[in-house]
This record gives structure tokens, C-alpha cells and sequence, in this order.
């Protein structure tokens, strides 16, 4: 047998909370976990949706059942099968939707977040090390940091930025190993960061969520 590739077209969505304003300060691309959907993981930013935000929820570009077949349907960023090509295609598309909603912006000095949750941060950081995007803040909530992202071009490309590692105290993926190896990753590449801890597991906590919102 001979495996073989072919990039073809697909449609991808991505979904948007707020609206690109007069009144914007702050826009948000958010990346899901393992088994989420754009639209799910985004409900958990309607409480900090002010006006002043406004919220892209991008998505995983394979959709699967997540138990049996049919029923809840998730979405996952990518596999170790063809692991690669995965990661092509979907930062060919994360750059499509900066490019469309950067379109969409009014004229004015509008701060960039960009926040991976769980699977999800391993996708944010990939695409930030491309150094094609503005960035003002990254926010890696219960996810670890690729092994093979070169930190020291992200420190050059992007100097004054603000990062967060956060995680729950009874986090069952938070291993002490993991979160101490990534910090001594950030440190040796001289980025500055912020710890957060919080009690609770597995998910995000409204409270945090909100002290990070304010610049």
C-alpha cells in the first residue's frame, strides 16, 4: 500500500459573539477542546460580552460523534494520523479567519487575546509561532505547550507579550511535571509569564475568566 495526499477545498465555519463596533477594545479568538464545538465552548464567554469584546470561537475541522454514532457531536483539532498535513490544514485556516475578521475591524487600537483551552493550546501556540498574527495576550488554560514550538522566535516577534498559564487545582491532566516543564521553557526563553491556580477541575472558572477580560 501507498499513502498518498491531495488538498482539496472545504467549507470550515467559525462563530462570533459581539460585534466589530465603534465601541470595540478587545477581540478574542478562542479555541476549543478535544470533543467541543465552536458554538458550546463560546457560551462561556457570553458573560463577559459587553460590547466592548467581541469573541471568534473557532473549530476543530474533524467532527465525529463523541459516543457511538450519533448523539452529542464533538470536534478535535487534529490526531497523530497524518499529524502534519493536520496541522497545515487547520492553520490555513485559523489565518483565513484572522484575515476575514481583520477586515471586519474598525479603524482603531484594538488589543488581540488569543486563549486555548485544553486541546486547544497546543493549536493557539502553533499559530502564534508563525509570527504572522498581532498578538497582545495569550492565555493557556489547562493545556501544555508543543514540544517543538520555538519560543525564541515568539519572544523576538512579539516582545511586550502578556502570558497566563492557568489551571485547576484537581486538574486530572494538570500533571506537576508538565506544568513545571513549560514554565522552565518560558523562563529559558526569557518570556515573561503569570501563573494562575484555581480550585476547581477540568473546565474554566467564571471568576478567573474575568480578571483576565480587563487590560
Amino acid at each position: 500500500m501507498q499513502s498518498r495526499a491531495i488538498t482539496v477545498p472545504k467549507t470550515a465555519r467559525f462563530v462570533t459573539l459581539g460585534q466589530p463596533t465603534q465601541d470595540l477594545k478587545q477581540v478574542w479568538y478562542v479555541f476549543h477542546r478535544y470533543g467541543q464545538l465552536a458554538t458550546e465552548f463560546l457560551q462561556e464567554f457570553a458573560y463577559i460580552a459587553d460590547g466592548s469584546r467581541y469573541f471568534i470561537a473557532l473549530e476543530g475541522l474533524s467532527r465525529f460523534y463523541c459516543s457511538g454514532i450519533s448523539g452529542k457531536v464533538g470536534a478535535s483539532w487534529m490526531t497523530r494520523e497524518d499529524r502534519l498535513d493536520e496541522i497545515s490544514d487547520y492553520l490555513n485556516y485559523t489565518n483565513a479567519v484572522y484575515e476575514r475578521v481583520t477586515r471586519e475591524l474598525p479603524d482603531q487600537d484594538i488589543k488581540k487575546v488569543l486563549f486555548g483551552f485544553s486541546q486547544g493550546v497546543s493549536t493557539v501556540c502553533r499559530w502564534l509561532e508563525q509570527v504572522s498574527i498581532e498578538a497582545d495576550r495569550l492565555i493557556l488554560w489547562a493545556g501544555t505547550i508543543p514540544q517543538e514550538l520555538d519560543l525564541w522566535k515568539i519572544k523576538a516577534h512579539y516582545p511586550e507579550l502578556q502570558v497566563y498559564l492557568i489551571v485547576g487545582t484537581q486538574d486530572p491532566y494538570a500533571k506537576p511535571g508538565i506544568i513545571k516543564e513549560d514554565e522552565a521553557r518560558l523562563e529559558k526563553a526569557e518570556i515573561h509569564y503569570r501563573k494562575i491556580r484555581f480550585d476547581g477541575k477540568h473546565e474554566l472558572h467564571p471568576p478567573t475568566l474575568r480578571k483576565l477580560s480587563d487590560f
